[in-house]
């Protein structure tokens, strides 16, 4: 099904005539939302991206090929940088949630250099570790109950994960 969201093919391989690539339409969405950012239409981001994953998880490799041959990782690297100017930081925040789990499945299965240098130059890592440091923190407001987590000891952590 994954493939057949990309190419429709005839029982007998042949591909169809009218074919039309959902992976690659989806994927031009995003673009184009990453370029205009507004709030109004944020709930077709979030469902645009889970679409993505949903074609590529498991992992689908050809069609994560083809998210990297229509360079759908220059979209991510956008979203991942976006800064809360024009919607709320905590949607922000779930959008590159949602975008960091697609750059994940992307990547998901694939052994081969070139992916991993492709992730090298796609995010600075000064925006890895930002993403790294919210979502950490974010757990620990949340689940650990902690009202200023930069105080917090490992040891008081650990205590709060093992009871």
């Amino acid at each position: 099904l994954q493939l057949h969201l990309r190419k429709q093919s005839t029982s007998d391989g042949y591909v169809n005539e009218r074919n039309f690539d959902f992976l690659s339409y989806l994927a031009g969405i995003l673009t184009k939302y990453s370029k205009i950012v507004d709030p109004s239409t944020l709930e077709i981001a979030y469902q645009t991206v889970d679409a993505l994953i949903e074609m590529i998880q498991g992992p689908c490799a050809e069609n994560q090929a083809a998210l990297w041959e229509i360079k759908v990782n220059d979209t991510i690297r956008d979203i991942l940088e976006l800064r809360p100017e024009k919607i709320p930081e905590d949607e922000l925040t779930t959008l590159k949630a949602k975008t960091s789990k697609l750059l994940s499945f992307l990547i998901e299965g694939n052994q081969h250099d070139e992916f991993y240098d492709k992730i090298r130059g796609l995010i600075e890592y000064s925006v890895i570790l930002e993403r790294i440091l919210l979502v950490f923190e974010t757990f620990m407001i949340k689940e650990l109950g902690f009202n200023y987590p930069q105080h917090v000891s490992f040891d008081r952590i650990n205590k709060k994960l093992f009871k």
